[in-house]
């Protein structure tokens, strides 16, 4: 049996994240997860932006630095108006909701791949270094397909979230108020 929240003709019925406990002698008890602070998916994206950015700095030979720093800005805000661009064609073919699911779930895919090959390939963070940040032997060449693919992702995440809400929450206007309800509640709590 569904939950009146749901509807009486609906068969799936998606859920936020919720805490369920069960107390002895008493119901079951259901709370509901804090929402983070506004933007801050936005504050995450550009503190990877800017931390890329660093790291280029710091591993590009001096003679090239400047200019190969340039070419990766440059790249990836051509590649964000690319991912933009995406969008549409994507939107037609699949709910906007699986292409915002899927443009996250690749930026986050790349951003780890940085940090695999640096960890297999002898990097150290700093605490486990004495102190002192040790790179790994990968070339710094490498950081130009993953700040390109990024980019492509991050213009797509950008879009949906700024120009389509109204379709990530199937055109309920009154949840478009509040930017962090991707997907309709199953339980409330009381």
């Amino acid at each position: 049996m569904l939950p009146e929240s749901c509807g009486k003709s609906s068969s799936i019925c998606w859920m936020t994240p919720v805490i369920v406990r069960a107390i002895p002698s008493q119901s079951l008890v259901v709370n509901q997860l804090p929402s983070p602070p506004p933007h801050s998916y936005k504050f995450g994206l550009e503190y990877f932006n800017g931390a890329f950015i660093t790291l280029a700095n710091e591993r590009f030979p001096k003679e090239v630095r400047y200019r190969n720093v340039g070419v990766l800005t440059g790249t990836n805000a051509a590649m964000q108006c690319v991912g933009s661009i995406l969008i549409a064609p994507l939107m037609k073919r699949f709910p906007t909701r699986t292409v915002l699911s899927y443009a996250v779930l690749v930026f986050g895919l790349i951003s780890m791949t940085l940090l695999i090959a640096d960890a297999a390939t002898g990097g150290k963070p700093k605490n486990m270094n004495g102190g002192k940040t040790k790179y790994g032997s990968w070339s710094p060449n490498g950081l130009f397909p993953i700040y390109i693919i990024s980019g492509v992702a991050y213009g797509m995440v950008e879009l949906i979230r700024r120009v389509i809400p109204r379709n990530i929450v199937a055109g309920d206007v009154q949840r478009v108020s509040d930017p962090f309800i991707v997907f309709p509640t199953r339980y409330r709590a009381g």
